[in-house]
């Protein structure tokens, strides 16, 4: 990895024992990881002298840091990651689906704005997420500018950063976001990043995911990764995505969350 490269880390819901997550499916549980497991990792990186930070910051040239980010908006955003994140010394991303704001499990507009006031970042991660590429051009700009426009009024801040839902872009994708106002679009293809980077890669942590492989990670290093989404890509290519999608669900994960 090149010094001024950078990785761009995805988190999801976080688990805590005795509280029910938002999902129960194995496609869902596999990118679910342990607070405990979270924890650990958070000391890693400030006992190796480095940072948790925002996209924004990792743009600036922050290093030597990994990007904290979280997709959907999870209550445990708010009520797990952020204290963590926080008493660290560290700050993250937390990419919204704003039509999940104030549903069950996720955050509200008041969290949001707790999130900003501790010095966070509110992205846009669509409006009902959905796959970007398989929709018309109207609801893909529906997509975009109306999540957008909410999450703006909730927080009161730019909205900056778009993740796309299940990692999926197309050329059209980051036309409309560039429209929209966004500066960056974040993907799930594997790889690490420039700081001049538009279209960003990003790196999942997974329930399985151990802390040397975590390690391996942060310094670039991932050939696992990339095996895997190799692997996967090839699988979802041959049988189609929906079929894909249906064994993804019930294929177990490896790790049972504690």
């Amino acid at each position: 990895m090149r010094i001024d490269d950078f990785v761009c880390l995805t988190y999801h819901e976080l688990h805590v024992p005795g509280r029910p997550t938002c999902g129960s499916d194995a496609a869902y549980m596999r990118y679910v990881v342990s607070a405990t497991a979270f924890v650990e990792q958070i000391r890693y990186l400030r006992e190796i002298g480095w940072r948790g930070c925002t996209l924004t910051e990792a743009l600036r040239g922050r290093r030597p840091a990994v990007v904290l980010s979280f997709d959907d908006g999870t209550a445990t955003d708010v009520d797990v990651a952020a204290p963590e994140i926080c008493n660290a010394g560290f700050t993250a991303t937390f990419y919204v689906v704003a039509n999940w704001v104030g549903e069950r499990g996720h955050l509200s507009p008041a969290d949001l704005r707790r999130l900003v006031d501790l010095g966070l970042e509110i992205g846009s991660h669509s409006l009902t997420h959905t796959y970007l590429t398989r929709i018309g051009p109207r609801d893909l700009r529906r997509e975009l500018h109306e999540s957008k426009q909410r999450l703006e009024e909730w927080i009161g801040l730019p909205v900056l950063h778009f993740s796309c839902p299940f990692g999926a872009y197309s050329d059209a994708v980051i036309a409309e976001a560039a429209e929209a106002g966004y500066a960056t679009v974040a993907t799930s293809k594997v790889g690490t990043n420039r700081s001049a980077a538009k279209v960003l890669n990003r790196v999942p942590v997974r329930s399985e995911t151990s802390l040397s492989e975590f390690s391996r990670i942060c310094t670039g290093k991932l050939r696992r990764p990339r095996a895997r989404q190799f692997l996967l890509s090839g699988l979802r290519s041959v049988v189609g995505l929906p079929a894909y999608a249906a064994l993804c669900r019930f294929v177990p994960y490896r790790t049972k969350i504690d």
